[in-house]
């Protein structure tokens, strides 16, 4: 059992229906950006997020970045479930850790 269950993630998200659909989160150092865009083909928000490990010199923090265009600043590390990605009672301040336990990085 991981004990990252313990430790809370703050994030800043761009994007919001439900759940946060667009959100970076600092982990071990490094920068990540979660992308559940809208997917026109199926009409809806797809059950995953899309997960790429931003550049050092790229970051939301006072950025103008666009949001939809952030994922060309990063490589793809991985992706994980929607659902398995455990927001704090807001939904829109920090995730679970342990979500760094469900893909390889």
């Amino acid at each position: 059992m991981s004990n990252r269950k313990e430790i809370w993630l703050q994030i800043e998200y761009g994007e919001f229906h439900d759940i946060p659909r667009a959100f970076v989160v600092n982990w071990n150092g490094e920068s990540y950006f979660f992308d559940c865009a809208f997917s026109g083909a199926i009409d809806d928000y797809p059950d995953e997020f899309i997960v790429y490990k931003l550049r050092q010199n790229i970051s939301r923090n006072g950025n103008t970045l666009p949001w939809t265009e952030l994922h060309t600043y990063g490589e793809r590390v991985g992706s994980v479930r929607t659902q398995d990605v455990v927001f704090d009672e807001s939904k829109r301040k920090a995730i679970r850790g342990d979500v760094f336990d469900t893909f390889v990085i």
